[in-house]
């Protein structure tokens, strides 16, 4: 069963929202962050958390989600939305390593604890909306192989 044209094409734009909202995701953990070591005038951690390292690793989240949402708009091709598939697992198993690394270490969870757990069910959702792109690829390719069958 080929599933309807609206649905089809709202894929992309779901998946892009997904990783958009991934992207929004990441900025709040650094402004919340931000915001308290202003109003408590003590930047020191910054030192260590995210520290040089951590805002490279950072900054490049922040561009990969941005490019997959923009990609998803343009690029639908099979390997592209199994590309998409694993990037969504992976970033969501990363950020629970991440988050699980800081609680093993003592840290107390507040807000960022909130926006962390927002990200963890937009990758459980990014990976279920790109299990289901990536089925439609398959329903779509079945589709255009039984006209050819039959004709045989």
């Amino acid at each position: 069963m080929t599933p309807p044209v609206a649905a089809t094409h709202s894929a992309p734009l779901r998946i892009a929202f997904l990783w958009l909202a991934l992207s929004l995701t990441l900025l709040m953990v650094i402004a919340s962050t931000l915001v308290k070591a202003a109003i408590q005038t003590d930047f020191s951690e910054f030192v260590h958390h995210p520290g040089p390292r951590g805002w490279e690793v950072f900054c490049l989240q922040f561009f990969v989600y941005l490019s997959l949402g923009t990609a998803a708009l343009y690029l639908q091709t099979p390997w592209f939305r199994w590309l998409t598939l694993l990037l969504f697992t992976l970033a969501g198993l990363y950020m629970l390593a991440h988050q699980i690394g800081h609680m093993a270490e003592g840290w107390r969870y507040g807000l960022t604890g909130a926006v962390d757990l927002a990200h963890h069910l937009l990758s459980a959702l990014g990976v279920w909306q790109a299990w289901r792109w990536c089925r439609q690829a398959r329903q779509q390719e079945g589709a255009a192989l039984k006209p050819q069958e039959l004709a045989c």
